[in-house]
C-alpha cells in the first residue's frame, strides 16, 4: 500500500517521502503520508475478515498550491480510496513562511486498487 500510494505522488513531480517531509531544494511544495487507524472492519467466526484504515496526505507549501489538492484528491478516488477531511495550517520553518495542508482518505484494503 505504501508503494502504490508512493507511486500516485510521484506523478506530480514533488519530492514525496512516507511518514517524513522531504526537503524543499528548489520545489515550491513537498509531499508526505502516512497511514493510521489500520484495523480489522469485518468479522467472521470470531477472525476479523478485512482491513480498514486512514491515510494522512500532507502537502508542505511556500506559494500558492492552485489545484493541487484537488488533483491528488481525483487520483486517490480513482482506486478507492474515499475523501474525509481537508485542514490547513501555518507555521514558519528557519525565518520562512510555510503552509501545510492536510488530506485524510478512508480506505477499506480490498477495494483499494
Amino acid at each position: 500500500m505504501i508503494d502504490k500510494v508512493y507511486g500516485i505522488l510521484r506523478d506530480f513531480k514533488l519530492p514525496s517521502a512516507y511518514f517524513v517531509r522531504p526537503n524543499f531544494g528548489s520545489n515550491t511544495a513537498v509531499l508526505s503520508y502516512h497511514f493510521f487507524y489500520h484495523r480489522y472492519s469485518v468479522y467472521g467466526d470470531g477472525e476479523g475478515k478485512d482491513f480498514i484504515g486512514s491515510l494522512q496526505i500532507d502537502i508542505f507549501y511556500k506559494r500558492d498550491l492552485k489545484d493541487l489538492p484537488k488533483q491528488i484528491i481525483k487520483e486517490l478516488e480513482k482506486i478507492n480510496f474515499r475523501f474525509s477531511y481537508e485542514d490547513e495550517f501555518e507555521d514558519t520553518l528557519s525565518g520562512t513562511r510555510l503552509y501545510h495542508k492536510v488530506l485524510v482518505f478512508n480506505y477499506l484494503e480490498s477495494e483499494v486498487i
